[in-house]
């Protein structure tokens, strides 16, 4: 397929994705196990411009979205170490494109992985990432989040191990889903307190949303999928690919 410019990287371990543009419009997307694999089912031409999403690396805080280049690298961070992906950063620049000069909190809730990210004037200042997701999984937990384990965690994270154990006994997987949560909402408390709080997930954002929300905090739900094609829009923009 002819296209303007293509997106592509290789995401969480899954294997690669990439998308055919046209200015800020996509053409056509595909996956595939590589690279080859995904110039293959996109048709690209060899004169077609890649932008490499997750190659190179920037330290914040840095800006949402490079001014110029060829890639959208992953964002690192030296205290607390951690990395976030060039796909993550994606979704929050189409967070973003909506919300100009928007201050505030991103909890990306991915499938292992929660991030939280502090926005201020189009920069991620800081971000802090969390395994809980990686934990539920384990443990035997459930998508869904039982409202008094989250309190009860949030309360008293120091006695996670036994609210777990509680849990486990009674063989109430949301409870341990909320017991997680709310231990990770404790730790956190700096992130959320007071912050006008962006949940960007799937299935996996409706449990932070709605922990959140019971602690009062002004929640707005954001799809990975929708902001992510957003995120590719505010890209060309950037970049000057948004013509043609």
């Amino acid at each position: 397929m002819s296209a303007g410019w293509l997106a592509l990287g290789p995401t969480d371990g899954t294997g690669w994705r990439g998308f055919a543009m046209r200015g800020s419009d996509i053409m056509a997307e595909a996956q595939a196990a590589d690279e080859p694999g995904v110039l293959a089912a996109l048709d690209a031409g060899q004169d077609t411009r890649l932008i490499r999403i997750g190659a190179g690396q920037d330290s914040a805080p840095a800006a949402v979205l490079p001014e110029s280049g060829a890639a959208l690298g992953d964002m690192v961070q030296d205290a607390p170490r951690d990395r976030l992906s060039g796909w993550v950063r994606l979704r929050v620049a189409g967070v973003l494109a909506a919300r100009n000069h928007w201050d505030g909190v991103i909890c990306h809730a991915g499938r292992d992985l929660t991030h939280w990210l502090q926005i201020s004037a189009d920069e991620i200042v800081s971000f802090q990432g969390s395994v809980t997701a990686r934990l539920v999984t384990a443990l035997g937990g459930t998508p869904e989040a039982a409202p008094e384990a989250v309190a009860d965690a949030l309360a008293r994270p120091e006695k996670l191990a036994l609210h777990l154990r509680r849990a486990e006994m009674a063989s109430q997987g949301a409870a341990i889903t909320g017991a997680l949560i709310g231990a990770e909402l404790a730790a956190l408390r700096p992130y959320w307190l007071g912050q006008a709080v962006v949940v960007l997930g799937g299935a996996e954002g409706d449990a932070y949303a709605e922990a959140l929300g019971a602690q009062g905090v002004p929640v707005v739900r954001e799809t990975p999928e929708a902001a992510l094609r957003q995120g590719l829009a505010a890209l060309a923009q950037r970049l000057g690919l948004a013509e043609g």
